[in-house]
């Protein structure tokens, strides 16, 4: 087996697992919220340390056989409620479901959407003045401050009418245009038939995205200048771990913790020790 790096980032500390045959050996360094890659790649460097007693991380990086990563700082982004302001375009039918979201967790829910709300029916979206009230919903979030858009229907054809309002929305603000407001519709990551669980997914998914895409797509475009055999891998929150271009923003939330829970469990299970696990972070616990 050839070297494996395992990079769990944290609030504070950004932690690296060197996996090479029989040696399994360990070092941390510094979190840089302010720029991920930047102790991304310092983790890179005292790894490289670690295996041949000098840094050379482009030795390290021809050789190694894959790279994974998990990180909390979608978790720390939500506590700190660090992101996007988004807005919310529902269906005019479901005037409750913005309570029903809040009661979820009001205080989350006030600061990534607040009374960013625009209600919509069916009705309009697929009828003949589509053009006139998708735009006017649009600009109403826009100007009360929303940088990015979700959209949700309700009913059984939800999917649909998203598909409509997405139509008129993409002829109307071309992605190319500058200052065209990114839109995320609940159909896109959920078919689930629960509004409330397919909405929240739809909403924390578009209030990670902008911070998670900058730093992998640039933790990804600085390794390939290494000229890096395999691709980096996320490490995701339901146990597997994929490309940069195949993950979602949601994945990555609290994907550092299901890492260490199922480390844990792997060793605990091997030992046929049965215990109680707890994941206590400098910002956080699990």
């Amino acid at each position: 087996m050839g070297i494996q790096i395992n990079i769990d980032n944290g609030g504070t500390l950004t932690d690296i697992c060197i996996i090479g045959g029989e040696r399994v050996e360990k070092t941390k360094v510094l979190t840089t919220p302010y720029d991920l890659s930047k102790c991304f790649f310092e983790g890179l460097e005292k790894a490289s340390g670690v295996v041949y007693g000098k840094p050379d991380v482009r030795r390290l990086l021809e050789e190694v056989e894959l790279i994974r990563y998990s990180t909390t700082q979608g978790t720390n982004a939500i506590c700190e409620r660090k992101g996007p302001r988004l807005g919310l375009i529902l269906d005019e039918s479901a005037t409750n479901l913005t309570s029903q979201l809040a009661e979820h967790d009001p205080d989350v829910y006030a600061a990534l959407v607040g009374d960013r709300v625009v209600f919509l029916s069916a009705e309009v979206v697929t009828g003949e003045n589509a053009q006139m009230e998708v735009v006017k919903a649009i600009n109403k979030l826009t100007a009360t401050g929303a940088s990015r858009i979700v959209v949700s229907f309700g009913g059984a054809n939800f999917a649909a009418v998203e598909d409509a309002f997405r139509k008129v929305a993409l002829r109307k603000y071309p992605r190319h245009l500058l200052g065209a407001v990114p839109m995320l519709y609940g159909s896109d990551l959920s078919i689930d038939k629960d509004p409330v669980r397919r909405t929240w997914t739809a909403l924390i998914n578009s209030f990670l995205h902008p911070g998670m895409e900058a730093f992998l797509y640039n933790a990804e475009n600085r390794l390939r200048q290494f000229r890096t055999k395999n691709p980096l891998l996320i490490f995701r929150n339901d146990g597997d771990a994929s490309r940069v271009a195949k993950t979602i923003a949601i994945k990555t939330y609290s994907s550092g913790p299901t890492g260490r829970h199922g480390g844990c469990q792997v060793v605990l299970e091997a030992l046929w020790i049965h215990r109680c696990r707890l994941d206590r972070r400098g910002w956080n616990h699990h």
